[in-house]
């Protein structure tokens, strides 16, 4: 990283807009520009008792008819509270053992008096049965003792009057539990359909039967074997969106090609019968509630909805209706239609764009008592054949989204779109009274472009040299008060070589303490890295031709690790042992050590997108460390019109890809070029003396630790309050420049162990 003496002076801060440039997305000018203050709207509250008019104020998002989206969100709410009542809670135990179920089914459900009605009844429990009671809503009842684990039975039912009556079966087991399933049955005297209205009583429209039971069934249940994963290979990752509902509900871990050893190898196949599969191994006779989808989109989509109300996401085709029937799900009210599918013009839910499945996931939140604070974004049309990216890790995104409750955003990879669609979810979000804290971007540049780039040198004093323009950053993803320098988002972006890394690091963030070797501190530090106890652990270093304004920046980074009782050895013995790893010695010497730690601060060193006194080719498996490196590029990852000793450079070559590919759960790094800021003594320790002011990239990674540890934040949380306390305070003239290159690669809502916090 290039270092230069600079005056201890507070350079004024700029304030950026946005402009687009053809084939790159958004492109940053620094212009000064007014702050955002928001706008605000009235309205008076439904069934208030009074007619005050009430304002709720709006800031930072710019918002347009703030009115109309607040109300639009609470008629949602209320017209999509009941359909999701038949699916709350679900089976929380194994998947391939039968729990008690009751399933009715009405055929017709509506129409005039006399009325005969067949009702399909079945019951299901594994311990044992002992009866059944099935009530018909105008006195009538039928009932049954019931020996072994199931049965099944067919009954007729003759209404011979008007009215709207709810059929009521109750299954009852051994052990005294049991559970009921309702139907409503409209009839009347005009002769009205199955889709008609109980005889103008003012009743709603019956529901109208979509599925009925099939001539044959096709589908057999998974075999899991008392497994505890699904693995998936890498040509099925279409297959994936729809395991994140039994991911969260059933506590199945999901992975494409990655089996730790806990996990059955299923051949997905086909993507709409490998759904109906799901569905009947999870959900037969345990719900009321299904989700069909007509795209891969709209699958990453509705994940996160199918997590809250436990319900299944089925790919529509030839063995839907099968599925339906079998768990239950066939009625207009029972079905979600997402798309393009023959139920979506009966369905009393049908979502027809990306912002109806937002405000849908959003209400079912709300009636849950969940606070959506994240967001995946996505782009699912990332298959490329561009050998420096990987295609398909969006696969992942509503299995990330569902564990961190939070929506999918889809976008298609410009920064233009991607920006605005962010900006949309948000303001959604924030109508709903809810925050958004994390924006997790899942895919690399060819999936989902960077937020912005700088082409001129408007921070800082020729901060970008030709091989550095532009500088791109995920900065305007987080930015909602127009200072693109600053953010008030925690964000970050997930990248993989391959889908088995992605699945390794999604374990990770979900398996975190399994990970943990000793999640208890020890009794007290010591200056040396112990190997079987990685987590205490904490490094840093600082390597040759940086000497000369590093040792502050060390000092204080290592005071802090102390003083949070990290185990914390200083490694720059070992950096030093080669220039610059020419020979690999010091390569050799650091990756072992990195292996150890949990947290490693690289404090000065000299860097390229390959490495720096570590190379990708000398990195080893690693723990899900934290790694801060202020070297120059060495978070660069476009690669297309970069050459390293006279090849092109891949993704293979690159330490970001690599340290991910190893193991790691956070690396902070730089895009491009890093300054390096010294006081007026070469031994000034600047950093951690707040009336000396903070610098440099240095400055940075000693704010982002203290951040990080002392305010037991997430990764996320701890990059965005560093950068703003960096800017409101660094002495250093490149410092909108620094706040704007580093960039989290990982997810933002990681939060990591320290000894302070003893993984709690």
């Amino acid at each position: 990283m290039p270092q230069r003496r600079r005056k201890q002076e507070v350079v004024p801060m700029h304030m950026g807009k946005i402009r687009r440039m053809p084939a790159m997305g958004n492109v940053l000018r620094v212009h000064p520009v007014s702050q955002e203050q928001g706008r605000s709207a009235g309205m008076r509250l439904i069934n208030s008792p009074t007619t005050h008019i009430f304002r709720q104020l709006f800031t930072g998002h710019n918002y347009m008819n703030a009115l109309h989206r607040t109300l639009a969100l609470a008629i949602v709410a209320a017209l999509l509270s009941v359909p999701f009542s038949g699916c709350i809670g679900g089976n929380q135990g194994d998947a391939g053992k039968a729990a008690l179920a009751a399933s009715l089914s009405a055929n017709p459900i509506s129409g005039k008096a006399p009325l005969k009605v067949t009702f399909e009844i079945e019951g299901s429990d594994a311990s044992g049965l002992k009866e059944w009671k099935l009530t018909y809503g105008d006195g009538s009842s039928d009932g049954a003792s019931v020996s072994g684990g199931n049965f099944s039975a067919a009954k007729t039912h003759t209404y011979e009057s008007a009215g709207t009556f709810t059929a009521r079966l109750i299954v009852t087991n051994s052990a005294g539990a049991s559970d009921a399933k309702t139907k409503t049955i409209s009839v009347n005297n005009s002769g009205g359909s199955s889709t008609g209205s109980s005889g103008g009583s003012g009743e709603p429209p019956a529901p109208e039967t979509l599925v009925y039971k099939p001539s044959r069934q096709s589908l057999s249940k998974l075999d899991l074997q008392g497994k505890s994963r699904i693995v998936l290979p890498e040509g099925d990752y279409a297959c994936l969106p729809v395991l994140a509902p039994v991911f969260k509900n059933f506590g199945i871990n999901v992975s494409i090609g990655w089996n730790p050893g806990d996990g059955a190898d299923i051949q997905g196949g086909d993507a709409s019968r490998f759904s109906s599969e799901i569905a009947v191994t999870f959900w037969e006779g345990n719900c009321s509630n299904a989700i069909v989808v007509d795209s891969y989109e709209n699958a990453l989509l509705a994940g996160p909805l199918a997590s809250i109300i436990n319900a299944p996401v089925l790919y529509y085709g030839t063995t839907t209706n099968e599925a339906l029937w079998r768990i239950g799900a066939n009625d207009s009210n029972e079905i979600i239609a997402v798309g393009n599918v023959p139920y979506a013009v009966k369905t009393k839910v049908s979502l027809q764009s990306q912002e109806k499945i937002w405000e849908c996931t959003i209400a079912a939140a709300k009636q849950k008592g969940i606070n959506l604070n994240y967001v995946a974004v996505v782009n699912p049309n990332d298959d490329t054949s561009n050998k420096f990216y990987t295609s398909h890790l969006s696969a992942f995104g509503s299995i990330l989204a569902a564990h961190r409750n939070g929506l999918v955003v889809s976008t298609n990879g410009i920064s233009e779109k991607t920006n605005a669609m962010i900006k949309s979810v948000a303001d959604k979000i924030e109508c709903a009274n809810l925050n958004l804290k994390f924006i997790c971007i899942i895919g690399d540049y060819a999936a989902v472009q960077p937020g912005g780039w700088i082409t001129d040198d408007s921070w800082g004093e020729s901060a970008l040299s030709d091989d550095d323009n532009p500088c791109p950053s995920d900065n305007p993803y987080a930015d909602f008060d127009d200072d693109n320098a600053t953010v008030e988002c925690a964000n970050g972006r997930i990248i993989a070589k391959k889908l088995s890394d992605m699945s390794k690091y999604i374990d990770i963030m979900v398996n975190y303490k399994s990970y943990l070797s000793n999640p208890k501190k020890d009794a007290s530090p010591n200056p040396v890295l112990f190997g079987s106890d990685w987590n205490n652990n904490a490094m840093t270093y600082f390597a040759t031709r940086t000497e000369y304004m590093t040792l502050g920046a060390e000092t204080a980074t290592n005071n802090i690790f102390r003083a949070s009782s990290f185990n914390t050895q200083d490694d720059s013995a070992q950096a030093h042992c080669d220039v610059e790893n020419i020979l690999g010695i010091t390569g050799m010497l650091l990756a072992p050590d990195f292996a150890k730690s949990n947290f490693i601060a690289m404090m000065s060193d000299h860097g390229y997108p390959g490495g720096c006194s570590v190379d990708a080719e000398d990195l080893v498996d690693m723990p899900p460390n934290v790694l801060f490196a202020s070297s120059c590029s060495l978070g660069r990852i476009d690669f297309e019109n970069y050459d390293w000793a006279g090849k092109p450079f891949t993704k293979d070559m690159s330490f970001t890809f690599t340290l991910l590919e190893k193991g790691m759960a956070a690396y902070f790094g730089a895009t491009r070029t890093t300054w390096g800021y010294v006081g007026e003594l070469p031994d000034n320790p600047i950093y951690g003396y707040e009336d000396q002011g903070v610098g440099g990239a240095q400055g940075m990674g000693y704010l982002l630790y203290k951040h990080l540890i002392n305010g037991d934040l997430t990764t996320g949380e701890a990059l965005m309050n560093a950068k703003n306390q960096f800017i409101s305070e660094s002495a250093d003239s490149s410092k909108e420049l620094i706040a704007w290159e580093y960039q989290l690669y990982g997810d933002p809502a990681f939060n990591p162990y320290e000894p302070c916090n003893e993984g709690k």
